[in-house]
Parts: C-alpha cells; structure tokens; sequence
C-alpha cells in the first residue's frame, strides 16, 4: 500500500483510484474514510480515470459523501462511460431509461 500511496501522491491517476478505494472500504492498513475516499477519486478522475470518474458518478447520485446531484451524477458517468467504463455505461443507461 505505501507504494500507491507514494504513486498517488506523485499524480498517479491510477493510484489515486487505488487508494481511494482503500479508504472507501478501510483496507490495506487505511482506515475507511469517505471524505479521502473522495479527494483521491476526484484527484484521478480529474486526470481522466475513467473508474474514479465512476464512482464519483455514484456518491453523487445517491448522496453519499457528497450532497445528492444527479447533474454532475450524469456528469461523471458520462465521462467514464465515453472512455468505455461498463460499469458506468449500465449504470447511466438505467438513470436514463427510468427517467422515461
């Protein structure tokens, strides 16, 4: 974990992901943390990584963490599905359908 920490801390968009996903769930010895969860997707999907951006798409449509928004909710899943995020895809083709 100390290697990604140092790759994220270094501008490493993949990184970024990875440590922020270990602060979402408190693993590799970080304890869970939404709020730094939240720094490093937003620090990777702001270098185009197209999962950050996805889960940034999710905290934002369902409120957590962030204040509920499903403007930039579609923004993100846009964003990562237009890089070819599955994930994003399904998720912004079931907002869209319901919608209807």
């Amino acid at each position: 974990m100390v290697w990604w920490l140092k790759a994220a801390e270094r501008g490493k968009p993949e990184a970024q992901n990875k440590i922020g996903l270990a602060y979402y769930l408190g693993y590799g010895g970080l304890k869970k943390d939404l709020a730094k969860a939240i720094e490093w997707w937003r620090e990777a999907a702001e270098r185009n990584h197209a999962e950050a951006q996805f889960h940034l798409g999710e905290l934002y449509l369902v409120g957590e963490g962030l204040p509920k928004d499903l403007a930039k909710a579609l923004e993100w899943l846009k964003k990562a599905a237009d890089q070819g995020d599955p994930d994003a895809k399904k998720l912004l083709e079931e907002i869209l359908t319901s919608a209807k």
